[in-house]
C-alpha cells in the first residue's frame, strides 16, 4: 500500500468527550476525521469542519437489512472494496452461521458469494474474517482453530486450516489480519499470536507481546502502517514499523514527546513507552 498516514480518512459514530479527545491528538497528524451525531452540540461539533448531525443508526447497510437476511448476530467483517462479507454468530441457531455478502456500494445483498457451509465443517461459533482475496479465513472462538475457505465460490479449503492454536496457548481466537506473510491472531488477551500465513506454522517470533499492547485484544485491524486494536471498549491505534524483518510498533495517538526505547523481545524490535 502506497499510501500516507495523511492520506486515511477516519468516520467516529458519537461526537462525545472520548471523540473530542481523539480528535484533538489526531489535529498533530492532520488526519481526516469525520463525525456523525444526533447532537449539533456535541463536544466534537467545533473541532472539525466534516461534523454532520444524524442518527447513528443511518448507516450505508442498514440493520434491518442484516435482519431480514438472518444476518442476526453480526461479528466480524472483510472487504475487497466492492464486496463486504460479514460472519454472522446466531447464538444457537446453527443453520444460521454463515458468512454473508453484500454489495458494499449500495449495501444490498449478494447471495451467490455467501459462504454456508461453516457448521458442517465444525465451525459452529465463529467470529472473526480475514481474507488475501483468494482463501477468506474464519476464527472460531470455541473450536480454537482458524478454518479457511476459497472466497470465489466458498468451497472449504481444509488444508489451509490452522489447527495449531490450543498448543501455543491461542485459546480464544477472535480478529485476523496479515500483511501478507504473517498471519495475526488476537484471543482477548494482550498480546497477538504470530503464523505463517502460507502454511499455518506458528511464528513465535514475530508474535506482538504485551509489553506493547498494554490491553486486551479483540478485534485487530491495519493498512499496514497503523494497527487498529478494539479491546471491547474502544479502538487504540499503534505505529508499525518494519525493522530487520520483524513487525514492531508504537503507540500512535499518543504524544510525540514520550520517551522511547527499544526492547529486543518476541516481536523483534519493540518500541514502547
Amino acid at each position: 500500500m502506497s499510501e500516507s498516514i495523511n492520506d486515511l480518512k477516519i468516520g467516529v459514530l458519537g461526537g462525545g468527550q472520548l471523540g473530542r479527545m481523539m480528535i484533538q491528538s489526531a489535529i498533530n497528524y492532520n488526519l481526516d476525521i469525520s463525525i456523525l451525531d444526533p447532537h449539533s452540540n456535541a463536544p466534537c461539533a467545533h473541532l472539525t469542519a466534516n461534523f454532520q448531525v444524524g442518527r447513528l443508526t443511518d448507516r450505508d447497510i442498514k440493520q434491518d437489512t442484516l435482519s431480514n437476511a438472518g444476518n442476526t448476530n453480526p461479528l466480524g467483517l472483510w472487504s475487497d472494496g466492492t464486496m463486504i462479507w460479514v460472519v454472522n454468530n446466531a447464538s444457537g441457531e446453527s443453520s444460521s452461521d454463515k458468512i454473508f455478502a453484500y454489495t458494499l456500494a449500495d449495501g444490498s445483498r449478494d447471495k451467490d458469494k455467501e459462504i454456508n457451509t461453516l457448521n458442517a465443517a465444525g465451525s459452529n461459533v465463529p467470529i472473526g474474517l480475514w481474507s488475501d482475496g483468494t482463501t477468506i479465513r474464519v476464527s472460531d472462538i470455541v473450536e480454537d482453530k482458524i478454518f479457511a475457505y476459497t472466497l470465489s465460490d466458498g468451497s472449504r479449503d481444509a488444508a489451509k486450516d490452522i489447527n495449531t492454536l490450543n498448543s501455543a496457548g491461542n485459546n480464544r481466537p477472535n480478529g485476523l489480519w496479515s500483511e501478507g506473510t504473517t498471519l495475526y491472531i488476537s484471543d482477548r488477551s494482550s498480546k497477538l499470536f504470530a503464523y505463517t500465513l502460507s502454511g499455518g506454522a506458528r511464528n513465535a517470533a514475530r508474535d506482538i507481546e504485551s509489553i506493547t499492547l498494554k490491553i486486551t485484544t479483540i478485534g485487530i485491524w491495519s493498512d499496514k502502517t497503523t494497527l487498529w486494536v478494539n479491546n471491547g471498549v474502544g479502538v487504540r491505534a499503534f505505529r508499525l514499523e518494519q525493522q530487520e524483518g520483524f513487525v514492531s510498533m508504537r503507540d500512535f495517538l499518543s504524544n510525540n514527546n514520550r520517551s522511547v526505547r527499544k526492547n529486543n523481545r518476541s516481536a523483534g524490535s519493540i518500541i514502547s513507552k
